[in-house]
Parts: C-alpha cells; sequence; structure tokens
C-alpha cells in the first residue's frame, strides 16, 4: 500500500509538471521518459550532500602507499640477498627494452585518448586530442585510485563536460569507448584463461600460483556476469526495465534498499541513456569494429610490458612472449577480485609467486618494482600532474574559452 501511495503522488506531480505534454510520455519516448524518470527522482530521493572529489582522491592515494610501503617492506625482510641500486645498474640489465616498455605504456594511452577524439570529432565537429588524452589519462588516474576501478568513467563524462563537451556527448563517447574495452578485454581474458595449461611458465612455478589462477577465475566470472548483462541491456528496450525491476525487488527484499520506488527511479534515467547510447553505437557496424580492433590493440600492447620488463633482465626471447602476456592478463584478472585501489598488495606478490624462478637472484625485487612503476604509479603520477597543472593554468585557459563561445553566440 505504501508502495501504491507512492506512485500515486509521483503520477499526480508528473501530471501538473507536465500538463498537456502528459500524453508524449505514455508513447515511450526515450528521451520524455529520461526526463520522467530525472523529475521523479528530484522529487522523491532527498538531495545527499557531494562529496569532495578531491579528499576521496587523496584518502585513496594514501591507502595506496601505505597497502604497497607494507607489501614492500615485507617482501625486503622475506628475500634474502637484494641486490643494491647500484649492482643491478652495473649488470647487464638492457635498457632499451625499459624504454620499449614505457613507449607501450604510452602507445596503449594514445591510441585511447584517439578513440574518444574520434568520437568527439563526431559529435562535437572539432578534434581536441589534448582534451582526450588528458580525459584517458584521468580516466586510468581514478580507475587505478578507487576500488574496483569505479571511479574512472563517470570522472571522464565530469572532466569532458568541465571543458565544453555536452554531457549526452561526453555519456556516449565514454560509453562506447568503456563498452568496446570490456567486450575485448573479456574475450582476451576467455582465451588466456581457456589456454592458462599450456603456458609452462606459469604452471611450472609452485603450487601458490593456484590461489592466483583461482582469483582469476573469480574475477572472470564477474565479468563475463557484466559482459552478459550489458548485451542484453543492449538487445531490449523492455529488458532493462523488467531487469531493473527484479534488481529492485531483490534489494528489497534483501532489506538492502528501503525506499524500492526512489531507487528504481534513481536507476532507469542512466539505463535508458545507456540503452539509447549503445544501440546506437552497435548500429554503426564500421564504428563499431574499428573500436573493437583499436580496443584490442591497446590491450596487447599494454600486457607488452611485463614481456619487455622480463626481457631488460633476461634477454629477448619472443617464444616466452605469449606466454608473458597470457601471466600479465591473470595478474591483472586476480587483482580485481579484491576491493584495494589497483588491486594494490596483490599485484606484487602475484609477480613475486609467479617469477620467483624466473628471474637472477635479488633482481626480482627491481623487476617487480619497474613493472608496477610503469603499469601503475605512471598513472598515478600523470594524473596529479594533471591536476596541478589544471588548477595553475587550465582553470585560466578553460575561463578564457568560455568567454570565447560566449562572445560568438552573441
Amino acid at each position: 500500500m505504501h508502495i501504491i501511495i507512492k506512485f500515486v503522488i509521483i503520477k499526480n506531480m508528473i501530471k501538473k509538471k507536465y500538463k498537456g505534454k502528459i500524453h508524449h510520455l505514455r508513447k515511450g519516448n526515450s528521451y520524455n521518459m529520461e526526463v520522467f524518470y530525472a523529475t521523479c527522482n528530484k522529487k522523491v530521493i532527498k538531495k545527499q550532500p557531494k562529496t569532495k572529489k578531491n579528499v576521496w582522491s587523496l584518502v585513496f592515494f594514501l591507502v595506496n602507499i601505505f597497502v604497497i610501503a607494507i607489501v614492500l617492506a615485507v617482501q625486503l625482510n622475506s628475500e634474502e640477498g637484494i641486490s643494491s641500486i647500484k649492482d643491478v645498474f652495473n649488470s647487464n640489465i638492457q635498457y632499451k627494452f625499459i624504454l620499449i616498455a614505457l613507449l607501450c605504456f604510452l602507445t596503449s594511452n594514445i591510441i585511447s585518448s584517439f578513440k574518444l577524439d574520434f568520437y568527439h570529432k563526431k559529435l562535437q565537429k572539432r578534434y581536441r586530442p589534448l582534451l582526450c588524452f588528458k580525459t584517458q589519462m584521468m580516466g586510468k588516474y581514478y580507475t587505478k585510485l578507487t576500488p574496483f576501478g569505479i571511479g574512472g568513467q563517470p570522472f571522464q563524462v565530469y572532466y569532458f563536460s568541465k571543458y565544453g563537451v555536452k554531457a549526452s556527448n561526453s555519456l556516449t563517447m565514454v560509453s562506447c569507448s568503456y563498452v568496446s574495452n570490456k567486450l575485448m578485454y573479456g574475450l582476451l581474458a576467455l582465451v588466456m584463461m581457456a589456454t592458462f595449461r599450456f603456458n609452462k611458465l606459469l604452471m611450472s612455478q609452485g603450487s601458490l600460483v593456484n590461489i592466483v589462477i583461482v582469483l582469476a577465475f573469480i574475477s572472470f566470472m564477474f565479468l563475463a556476469l557484466y559482459l552478459t548483462f550489458v548485451i542484453l541491456m543492449c538487445l531490449n528496450k523492455k529488458l532493462g526495465h523488467r531487469i531493473v525491476a527484479f534488481v529492485v525487488k531483490v534489494l528489497t527484499k534483501l532489506r538492502i534498499v528501503k525506499n524500492p520506488v526512489a531507487f528504481y527511479l534513481k536507476i532507469m534515467r542512466p539505463t535508458l541513456v545507456f540503452q539509447r547510447k549503445m544501440q546506437k553505437f552497435f548500429s554503426s557496424k564500421g564504428i563499431t569494429c574499428e573500436f573493437l580492433v583499436l580496443s584490442l590493440l591497446e590491450y596487447i600492447i599494454e600486457y607488452s610490458v611485463l614481456f619487455f620488463v622480463y626481457s631488460a633482465f633476461n634477454g629477448f626471447d619472443i617464444s616466452v612472449y605469449l606466454q608473458l602476456l597470457s601471466i600479465s592478463v591473470i595478474i591483472e584478472l586476480a587483482c580485481h577480485s579484491i576491493p584495494l585501489p589497483g588491486g594494490s598488495g596483490l599485484a606484487e606478490l602475484s609477480f613475486s609467486t609467479i617469477f620467483a624462478s624466473l628471474f637472477d637472484s635479488g633482481v626480482l625485487f627491481w623487476a617487480l618494482i619497474i613493472w608496477r612503476l610503469i603499469t601503475y604509479y605512471t598513472y598515478l603520477f600523470s594524473g596529479m600532474g594533471i591536476i596541478v597543472y589544471d588548477y595553475a593554468y587550465g582553470k585560466r585557459k578553460l575561463k578564457r574559452y568560455k568567454n570565447y563561445t560566449v562572445k560568438n553566440k552573441n
């Protein structure tokens, strides 16, 4: 009865709000339905105080540093014969492969920012490669900094909107890039998990490797469920309503959601927007194929970093490339199974477990440091650099851009 009364209140509110336009809502027009759910959401759900992003960013960053400090301290105390930095520099390490690993890092992010810039040109009628690259790096920064990587895409939408991109266009760009990335990541993960038993480097290590593989399988199952959900949502609009209604019902039964009507209204608007954007994206077969190929290339280049770090210490051996590529994907999957920012701690332990016998004595620790610096901490340092740049110079540039836009409109 309580829910029925709330629905009646919402219905009367919408009639009063739209008056003669209410018949457009009944036709199921997607845009009007989004307005409908947005209006209901504002009335039914009380506004929550906004959490300051910079405070949470600092908290996650400090947690990250704390976890890594503990892990490295444990490894320093547990491992014997760690070479000094001087000995490492005087050894036969091949620095050209470390440089290639850095180029792989840069190339993968350029490809990702190119996808954003391609859609930016299509929607905003102009190229903005610097903005797209900054948005890509800031998205990675918040992905690596937040648990399960949940902060990256929302911040990318916000960052685009902040610099003059329409909210709907920024959502389209980020959503299309994100979904294409997830589909190709899921395909790559499927291949690597299906063939890991043929990986001699992986299977030749100790029994502790089995823990890493189990965590990777758990993460892969959640990834498969998510991709299935996304595909089903894109196939049918009505299915989106049913899925959301089912989720709300289950969460209400479990007493996780106390206000099912408000929660349903809150979820439905972004669901409708997401469905509309994805259906438009997949209807353009040429763009879809291009994005999927670029996403696969991006991941292959990104995961090649581990191979070149290995080559720097052990020499170039192309026969182990696919095996190291598979290990890199498996470590990444395992890291996604824990709610720590960037899988901090587990990535280091997984690397030490898998490569315990593949590096010379005393070198393993430094190979781990170089690998994590390139694949993880570079994103944190670049993100902090962009934040400082925006604070010192970007705000003035943005202000000039807004004034220029207003003058052109007048």
